[in-house]
C-alpha cells in the first residue's frame, strides 16, 4: 500500500492482517485497528505510561472515533434512495 510504505505506520505482519480482512471492502480493518488501540491503551496503563484517567479519556476518544466510523460504513452501505422513490412511482403508475 503506496500510504503506509510512505508513512510507515503499520508493520508486515500488521499489513498481512489488514488484507486478511480485505481491507478495501467493509468496516472490518477499521474494528481491527481500534481493538489494537484499546489493547495499547490497556498495556500503556499496566506499564505505568499513563494514568487511569488519561487511559478513560483516550479509550472514549478511541470509542467516538469507532462510532463515526461505523456511522461512515452505515451510510455508504445505503442503497441509493432515488432508487426507491422512482420504483414507488413505476408501480403506482403501473397499478393505477
Amino acid at each position: 500500500d503506496e500510504f503506509n510504505n510512505r508513512l510507515k505506520l503499520l508493520n508486515k505482519s500488521e499489513m498481512i492482517r489488514m488484507e486478511e480482512l480485505n481491507m478495501d471492502h467493509g468496516s472490518d480493518c477499521a474494528r481491527e485497528i481500534f481493538t489494537w488501540c484499546m489493547r495499547e491503551v490497556q498495556v500503556a496503563v499496566e506499564k505505568k505510561l499513563i494514568d487511569l484517567r488519561d487511559a478513560a479519556v483516550l479509550r472514549e476518544k478511541i470509542l467516538g472515533a469507532e462510532e463515526h466510523m461505523d456511522n461512515i460504513y452505515a451510510y455508504t452501505d445505503q442503497p441509493v434512495h432515488f432508487y426507491y422513490i422512482h420504483f414507488l412511482c413505476l408501480l403506482s403508475a403501473l397499478y393505477l
